[in-house]
């Protein structure tokens, strides 16, 4: 018996030495991290403070059309998002559903048709203003589906750029690299390029290592739950830039971006990272992690004062917003007692 009781009492002290070995260097690492890297970003990637989701969605212009760039880039913005797809005769346009119901009034896909025979756009999506300011621009810049090498003519090389792969598709993934290529973007170190989708952000990644990247659905949540249970700074990170969302997180919208998973997986990270904004998703000590590692965090669907307040108290290094001429002049009057200039960068 006192054999077994000293097997017993040796067994818990390892158990419990090992543990506080963990929490002990998990708690360090996270401070002083151990994984970092030399940034692929460029400099004024690095030090980018505000970014225009599709151009505007929530300031009188259709979202991801020429106008709504247009006026990103009159707002002074420091980086302008937008989604790329595949037409049927193969030609890259700037458009974000894979049918045309939303923007369009047609209950089709984008691949049923040539890029000639594409419906105009006609926004009528309740809550959404991207109709009120189409007059102020030409019609064809407000009603026309653009093209990909359309849409870089008008943003300047020196502005950043965050092209969203639509599709888990390499002649998408090719073309979109060639036009970049060809417009010049790529010299000036000012492009990023992404998917939602895990498999295509590995793709993207072995089609051009240099370029950089942001988190997918699935890195993401990956991230969170590593750092849930002290396990984040003992793993690589391959993304660039790490994109935490800051608007609302439910059911609806986890199972329309992870349709592939179960059900049950779906209510289970609504259960764990659900809220408006979530709070699982939105961490200093996190983030204050990642910009260590030279990773910045980039704070997606910033459209509220208290959203915007959330992102930089909790140590964002920028914010993504369907309301540019907002986040511009709310940032420069220092509305809210902090300005672009206050943002910590990596």
């Amino acid at each position: 018996r006192r054999v077994h009781g000293g097997t017993m009492a040796l067994w818990w002290t390892t158990v419990f030495g090992g543990l506080g070995a963990f929490a002990a260097s998990s708690w360090l690492l996270l401070r002083f991290p151990l994984f970092s890297r030399k940034s692929k970003l460029g400099s004024r990637l690095v030090s980018v403070t505000s970014i225009a989701h599709r151009g505007t969605r929530l300031e009188g212009l259709p979202e991801n059309s020429v106008a709504a760039f247009r006026f990103a880039v009159t707002q002074n913005i420091d980086l302008i998002e937008l989604d790329v797809r595949l037409t049927r005769d193969k030609k890259v346009v700037v458009f974000h559903d894979d049918t045309l119901t939303r923007m369009c009034g047609v209950e089709k896909n984008l691949k049923e048709f040539d890029y000639s025979d594409l419906p105009p756009l006609a926004p009528s999506q309740p809550g959404f203003d991207q109709t009120s300011r189409m007059k102020e621009y030409a019609q064809h810049e407000t009603t026309r589906i653009p093209l990909f090498s359309e849409v870089l003519a008008v943003i300047p090389p020196t502005c950043g750029l965050l092209v969203e792969i639509k599709e888990r598709d390499a002649t998408l993934i090719s073309s979109t690299h060639h036009i970049l290529t060809e417009s010049q973007r790529l010299v000036h170190r000012t492009t990023l390029w992404f998917s939602l989708d895990s498999t295509t952000n590995t793709m993207l990644r072995r089609f051009d290592p240099n370029l950089p990247t942001v988190t997918s659905i699935k890195e993401m949540l990956l991230l969170l739950t590593l750092y849930t249970f002290g396990l984040l700074p003992f793993f690589p990170i391959k993304a660039d830039v790490m994109g935490v969302v800051c608007d609302s997180v439910n059911y609806q919208r986890v199972r329309h971006n992870l349709k592939s998973f179960p059900d049950w997986l779906c209510r289970l990270i609504v259960k764990m990272f659900g809220g408006d904004p979530s709070p699982a998703f939105m961490h200093a000590k996190m983030n204050s992690h990642f910009r260590k590692r030279g990773i910045p965090v980039w704070c997606l669907g910033v459209n509220s004062t208290n959203a915007l307040s959330l992102a930089f108290k909790t140590g964002a290094c920028a914010v993504l917003t369907d309301r540019p001429e907002w986040l511009e002049a709310t940032l420069a009057k220092k509305a809210l007692g902090f300005g672009k200039d206050d943002f910590r960068k990596p």
